[in-house]
């Protein structure tokens, strides 16, 4: 009878989680692509997106809510060194070359969780998924 407690109070435990553990993406890096990325976003909306093009490229237009910082600054990787190695980041950049070999730097700096979008912004863009694009003449989005 012991045995049978012992064994439901273990099966129970896990699912105890509190709701911040529910909600957060499972830890390590992903390649995925942009329809994943897009209802990945839907499901954890606190996910860091990080699009690292050019400020000229992210000025054309980009993810809602992304934050950007440029692959091709020379300050790049300190950056990346001061950012939360504990929240969640969905990464890209224009086709996937640029952020996939920014993954390295992320593994060498200790992040948890990493999602790269390997398609990139065109591959959004491909897939028809919603950007936020300035309006013409303010140079306000």
């Amino acid at each position: 009878m012991r045995t049978l407690i012992l064994c439901s109070a273990l099966l129970i435990l896990p699912t105890l989680a509190t709701d911040e553990e529910k909600s957060k993406p499972p830890a390590g890096f992903f390649d995925i692509d942009s329809t994943r990325a897009a209802a990945l976003i839907k499901k954890h909306p606190d996910m860091v997106i990080l699009d690292i093009r050019t400020p000229k490229e992210f000025a054309e237009g980009h993810l809602k809510g992304a934050e950007n910082l440029d692959y091709h600054a020379r300050d790049f990787a300190r950056r990346i060194g001061k950012l939360d190695r504990d929240k969640a980041y969905l990464v890209h950049c224009a086709s996937g070359g640029r952020s996939g070999k920014s993954m390295k730097m992320f593994r060498e700096a200790d992040f948890s969780t990493i999602y790269h979008i390997e398609d990139g912004y065109r591959g959004w863009i491909r897939a028809k998924l919603p950007i936020v694009v300035p309006k013409p003449g303010t140079g306000k989005r």
